[in-house]
């Protein structure tokens, strides 16, 4: 047992703890190490796999041990194509070859250990996990991410997410499968099950804690919230809405947690909006501030809130609620201070087409750089709002996942106080990412009226060194990984509705006035035959059609001053290129986008 001994000592230098925990693994491990085929390792590690729900039992360093075997046998080099996926030659065990292999979902190994998302050892023992609103933007890939390196997991939601692109009239580009099918789907690409029970936190208590007692988890994760900030500002309804789901789904947990009388470590995905967007320009600590009391005494205390929507309002009571808690019942708590997401898939969801993940392009729910990207794609004008001096922090879906099981890896004491972390890759300004994403697709930037009521321009500097401190290397923006996005954007563009991407939701009466004003002023000519000229080529281009007619041949759509001397219906057949379905389809829009007074909405 020295090698394994050496590697396990490598992975944790406390041994002896690994022995301890472990027992049930080593032993597996060996009785591994027996199983034959009929020729030789190749064959071996696929009998590996076919015990894979055992491993998913038993734990992870099985499956460390029984790889090292495989390396020992007398292939130089064994392919791993049955867990990894093709083209992996492993040869990086001692003496087995020099290079590192890079997986395509990510996966590095290095010295016959695995470094970055499927070091299952960076995200401790296997646990029961209970992911509350588990079928989400964040908490799809988070479950199937979880699941992946070895905990067990529930998914509780009541599916809200969904009726609300039935309310939007404005769903995922990408197309979102039943959970049903999605859970079934994810047990036959890994061989590992998920379950998932539907419940609306907010308003069922009895069957939450119920749910609880029966289950007994060792950690919930909490996305179960309205999570979309201009949503929030929609109206009273949305409004009202926000606070009571966002509220009493947190406090209904932290009822249950006390009143089951289990040890459950709580994790919550918050928002970096419970700092504010101000222009301090210093650096923001991880939850808790230094202040000094009058007298000279200096007190670390909770970081002020500066909230800038109902939405983040909401996150601001659960902090509240969190330390109440923590100081009064003693519950293990982390909250996580999210920067925007961007970005669709990871290693998990690009499995399979059924386990696709959300991209929202609508102006309630996509993010700004999803948002941008689905312009990009269209090839139509980036909008940025105000100036686009917003700083705004930002991290990519896979990394979420990744620190959501750090997160639940490295959970506070009992008693200690709530643990905060910035769960964030790196800071950007709006129109740096608009610029970023226009060099890219060579498409135009409009800079149109600010539908929040917010700072034109803000500094913003986030510590996110407990992350770092516990190994986690973020993913940062790269043209490379943006054409991932924008690939995305493109193969569903046929699902977008170009009306939905435009502001729909005001912060206040002034701002809808502003953005009303504005775009009846500058949202026309140039600006919006342009983006009709770019809807115009994707409809076309979608349907097949392209044939362009010699009569729009002379006049280019990039043009903009010939394109404003145009008369309407000439206009209208330049951009449609002569196709009458689609001229048809642009004069619709056309008729629908106009007031009665001439004016364009």
């Amino acid at each position: 047992m020295n090698n394994y001994s050496c590697f396990v000592t490598n992975a944790y230098p406390t041994i002896g703890n690994v022995e301890r925990f472990y027992t049930k693994e080593l032993q597996f491990a060996v009785r591994l190490k027996g199983i034959r085929c009929s020729s030789c390792s190749r064959q071996r590690v696929v009998q590996n796999k076919a015990v894979h729900g055992q491993w998913r039992r038993t734990g992870r360093l099985a499956f460390y041990l029984s790889f090292i075997m495989a390396q020992q046998s007398e292939h130089s080099g064994v392919e791993y194509n049955n867990y990894f996926g093709e083209h992996n030659d492993i040869s990086q065990r001692t003496g087995v070859g020099s290079n590192p292999t890079h997986h395509d979902d990510g996966i590095h190994l290095v010295n016959g250990a695995m470094n970055g998302e499927h070091n299952f050892m960076m995200y401790g023992t296997p646990k029961k996990i209970i992911i509350c609103g588990g079928d989400g933007f964040c908490g799809w890939p988070t479950s199937l991410f979880l699941s992946e390196v070895g905990h067990e997991v529930l998914i509780v939601d009541n599916l809200s997410r969904r009726n609300i692109d039935n309310e939007l009239e404005a769903g995922s580009l990408t197309p979102i499968y039943p959970i049903t099918e999605r859970i079934e789907t994810w047990k036959q690409v890994s061989g590992r099950e998920l379950r998932f029970e539907r419940l609306d936190i907010a308003n069922e208590y009895d069957r939450l804690l119920q749910l609880l007692l029966k289950e007994k988890p060792d950690a919930i994760i909490h996305f179960a919230e309205q999570r979309a900030a201009p949503y929030s500002m929609k109206g009273s309804s949305q409004k009202r809405y926000t606070v009571h789901n966002n509220v009493n789904a947190t406090h209904n947990l932290l009822c249950a947690i006390v009143e089951s009388n289990l040890d459950i470590h709580l994790v919550h995905l918050g928002t970096m909006g419970v700092y504010g967007y101000g222009t301090s320009g210093e650096e923001i600590p991880e939850g808790y501030i230094d202040v000094v009391l009058p007298g000279g005494q200096v007190s670390n205390i909770l970081h002020p809130s500066y909230p800038g929507s109902v939405y983040h309002t909401t996150k601001c009571l659960d902090a509240l609620l969190f330390q109440f808690y923590q100081k009064n019942d003693a519950i293990r708590i982390t909250d996580l201070h999210q920067g925007i997401v961007w970005g669709t898939n990871t290693s998990q969801t690009r499995r399979d087409e059924r386990l696709i993940n959300r991209f929202d392009y609508d102006s309630d729910y996509g993010t700004v750089l999803n948002r941008f990207l689905m312009q990009a794609a269209l090839g139509a004008p980036l909008t940025v709002y105000g100036t686009g001096g917003q700083t705004r922090a930002f991290i990519h879906i896979q990394d979420t996942a990744k620190c959501i099981a750090l997160a639940v890896a490295n959970p506070p004491n009992q008693g200690e106080r709530v643990a905060i972390f910035n769960q964030v890759a790196e800071c950007h300004r709006v129109r740096d990412l608009a610029k970023l994403v226009s060099r890219m697709t060579q498409v135009d930037i409009v800079y149109v009226s600010n539908p929040r009521q917010e700072s034109a321009e803000n500094e913003l500097q986030v510590s996110n060194r407990k992350f770092r401190s516990l190994g986690y290397e973020p993913i940062l923006l790269s043209e490379g990984l943006l054409d991932e996005v924008v690939n995305v954007a493109q193969r569903y563009a046929y699902r977008c509705d170009p009306k939905k991407i435009l502001p729909a939701s005001y912060w206040n009466k002034k701002r809808r006035e502003d953005c009303e004003r504005y775009a009846q002023q500058k949202l026309n000519g140039n600006t919006y035959a342009r983006l009709l000229s770019k809807v115009a080529h994707f409809h076309e281009v979608n349907a097949g059609k392209e044939e362009v007619n010699k009569k729009s041949s002379n006049v280019s759509v990039n043009n903009n001053d010939k394109i404003d001397s145009l008369d309407e219906e000439n206009m209208l057949y330049v951009l449609s290129r002569g196709n009458p379905e689609t001229m048809k389809l642009l004069k619709k829009t056309l008729e629908e986008c106009t007031t009665a007074n001439g004016n364009l909405t």
